[in-house]
This record gives C-alpha cells, sequence and structure tokens, in this order.
C-alpha cells in the first residue's frame, strides 16, 4: 500500500486465512485498501469495525480520522482528542494526525499538535525527530534545526551527536548552512558523519568527490544499515546524472528505492530522467505519482509531476499539479526563488503553446519579480519579449 499497489494488497488480504479475516488486524487492512480506493465510506465502515475489535488500535484510529475528513465530518478533532485521552498512547497518532490537518492545508493547527505532542514528551527523541520532520515537511526546515540544536544543548554525549547530525542533514537538504554542516560533519566519526560529509559535498558542487566518498562509504556499510545505504546510492546517482550519465544514474537511484521504497527524491529524479525520452514516459510518470504520494507537500514533485503529464499528452493535469506547486511554494515560509521561477516557467511555456497569452505573461511577469537574477527571470524576459 505505502508503494501504491493496491491491486496486489488487496489479492494479498483475499490470501488471508478465513480465521484471521475478521481480526482488527484484517479490518484495518481493509480501510486502507478501501481508502487507497477513494471508498471513503466503505472505509470509515472497515476501521470502525476494527477498532471496535481493538480499541487501542493507533492506526484504526488514524483511518477513522481521514476518512472522516475526506467525508467532511466535523467531529474528527474531537474525536482523536477523546481517543487520545483514554489511551497511553505514543506520539504517532497526534503527529499523524497533524500531518492530516496539513495535507488539508490546515498547517497552523497542524503545528500546534505537533508541538504539543512534542512538549507531552519532552524526554522523547522519537517526538522530537517527528517534529523535526513534520517541520522540514512543511516548508520551515530551520525551524526543525532550531529545535534539534536546542536539545542537543540538554542531551547526553552519544544523543547530542545523532541530534547534530539529523539538523546537519536537514541543513543539507534545505541547501542553507551546507558549509557547516560539512564542518560537523569532518568533527565526527561514524557512519552517519561519513553519509553527511558525502551530502554535504554533493550539495556543496564538488560531485567528483562526493561520489568518491559515498562509493567508498557504501562498501564499509553492514547490511543492516539499508537507510544510509540508499543515501549514499542517492548520492552516487545525482553525481553520475551530474557528469552525464543518466543510465549509471538510474541504476544508482532504483538501487537507492530498493534500499529505502520511501525514498521519495530518488523517485523525483527518476521521472524527471525517463520523462525526456518518449519511450520511458510512461513510467516517470508512474513514479512521478509515487513521488507526489509520499511527499505531497513538495512543491518540486508536482513540478516533476506536471512534466510528466505533459509528456503523456494531458496539458490540463499539468497545469492543475504546476499550480499546485506553485501554491506550495508560495507558502514555504522560506523561498528557493530559482526552483519555484523555473517551475512557474514551465507553467508559462505550456499556457502560451496554448495560445492563453494574457495567463502566459501573467506568470512570466510574476517570475520577475519573485525570481529577478535567476535564470528563470531570463527565460521570463524572453517570453515577454517575444509578444
Amino acid at each position: 500500500l505505502e508503494l501504491g499497489d493496491v491491486t496486489r494488497a488487496e489479492r494479498h488480504l483475499a490470501d488471508v486465512p478465513a480465521a484471521l479475516q475478521d481480526t482488527a488486524g484484517a479490518w484495518i487492512l481493509r480501510g486502507a485498501v478501501r481508502l487507497a480506493r477513494g471508498d471513503a465510506v466503505g472505509a470509515l465502515d472497515a476501521f470502525e469495525r476494527g477498532l471496535r475489535l481493538d480499541p487501542s488500535c493507533a492506526t484504526g484510529v488514524l483511518g477513522v480520522a481521514e476518512s472522516s475528513l475526506r467525508l467532511g465530518r466535523q467531529d474528527v478533532a474531537e474525536r482523536i482528542d477523546a481517543w487520545l485521552g483514554a489511551h497511553d498512547a505514543d506520539e504517532a497518532v497526534a503527529l499523524g494526525f497533524a500531518r492530516m490537518l496539513a495535507r488539508r492545508g490546515h498547517i497552523d493547527e497542524a503545528l500546534r499538535r505537533a508541538r504539543t505532542a512534542r512538549e507531552a514528551r519532552p524526554a522523547s527523541e522519537t517526538a522530537l525527530r517527528h517534529l523535526a520532520a513534520f517541520l522540514t515537511e512543511h516548508g520551515d526546515p530551520m525551524a526543525a534545526t532550531v529545535e534539534l540544536t536546542r536539545a542537543a544543548e540538554r542531551a547526553p554525549s552519544e544523543r547530542r551527536t545523532r541530534l547534530l547530525l539529523l539538523a546537519g542533514r536537514i541543513r543539507v537538504r534545505a541547501g542553507t548552512e551546507v558549509q557547516a554542516a560539512l564542518e560537523l560533519a569532518r568533527s565526527q566519526t561514524g557512519h552517519e558523519a561519513r553519509t553527511l560529509e558525502s551530502e554535504c559535498l554533493a550539495e556543496l558542487g564538488d560531485a567528483d568527490a562526493a561520489e568518491l566518498m559515498a562509493a567508498r562509504e557504501v562498501e564499509r556499510l553492514p547490511p543492516s544499515e539499508r537507510a544510509l545505504a540508499a543515501r549514499l546510492r542517492y548520492v552516487i546517482g545525482c553525481a553520475s546524472y551530474h557528469r552525464g550519465s543518466a543510465d549509471a544514474a538510474i541504476a544508482q537511484f532504483l538501487a537507492c528505492l530498493d534500499l529505502d521504497p520511501l525514498h521519495a527524491a530518488a523517485a523525483n529524479n527518476l521521472a524527471w530522467i525517463w520523462v525526456r525520452n518518449a519511450a520511458t514516459a510512461g513510467r516517470g510518470l508512474d513514479m512521478a505519482r509515487r513521488a507526489t504520494a509520499l511527499t505531497p507537500l513538495d512543491p518540486n514533485v508536482w513540478d516533476t509531476r506536471a512534466a510528466c503529464e505533459l509528456a503523456m499528452h494531458d496539458g490540463p493535469a499539468a497545469e492543475q499539479s504546476w499550480r499546485r506547486a506553485e501554491s506550495l511554494f508560495a507558502g514555504q515560509p522560506r523561498q528557493r526563488p530559482a526552483l519555484r521561477g523555473a517551475a512557474a516557467m514551465r507553467l508559462a511555456s505550456y499556457l502560451a503553446s496554448e495560445k492563453r497569452s494574457d495567463e502566459a505573461r501573467a506568470v512570466a511577469r510574476d517570475v520577475m519579480q519573485r525570481a529577478a537574477g535567476t535564470p528563470a527571470a531570463a527565460k521570463a524576459r524572453d517570453l515577454l519579449g517575444a509578444y
């Protein structure tokens, strides 16, 4: 289900022995399948059946919440709060519900709930990591690094290192203070530090050094370190693409996804490569859909998906995806104008090709203002000059 293969998930569920078909777990899975199929009514029924059999099931209560939100019910927050009050649950339910609210645009309420979950368990590293992930996903990575750094100042030595390295990784993903993250990585030992060092080198543009370090480190990792191996394969893939070897990059990104099926950046990069060839554009769209399912609040994956949809001759869907990307870019506390401008100019080019000149010019003028000094602004100037 996490990979979007609803048909296979449904088939495996049907193969569950008859004696287990009426268990809480079976009903919860049935609800997840129905939800993936778009059947919110059937999903709600299945999740509620599962909860009646196991009232403490966190996955079940989150399923009820998701189904109820899709159906427009108004009592969802109250029901979640009542469940949290009645069960000694960890922070996963509160944070899961916060993510649901954020996906529907209720960012302030979502963030309040995420912080409340963290404050309720101040000693929990898991709660802190969840909050940092939430902040990063919702466009405020620097707030996430502040939370991690403050916690690290009060933490024992081993935990302090873990938290600081995580903060460094978030800085790299956000493209800010990368040099400081590199210095931190070089001051530490261990596989996590070497992985972060390779990521920093890649972000700073030293693809050769990044690839060399990542290739060396991936050979040293024990088999259990699959998440680190996935990150290293991703670095190698990016370096391969940087030097013009698309086939080598594809092989590394596929290896990355084999190690970590939830690595949205690898899925996004594969889609971007495949969409450039008419023979593989369909695979690119499938992978882009996977990336948007994994990180629906990342504007970059919607930009890629739009390009794939256009390559498959679905202009209206492409326009919808580009406009969603623009909306997400606009909502981020810290802007990356070059990326936002590039996505907007792809939309402007599509609008121009459809003879929607006024709309294309409006987008281009906005790029000139918001992304001044970037390559996108130069393209916007050219487009405006063509009219």
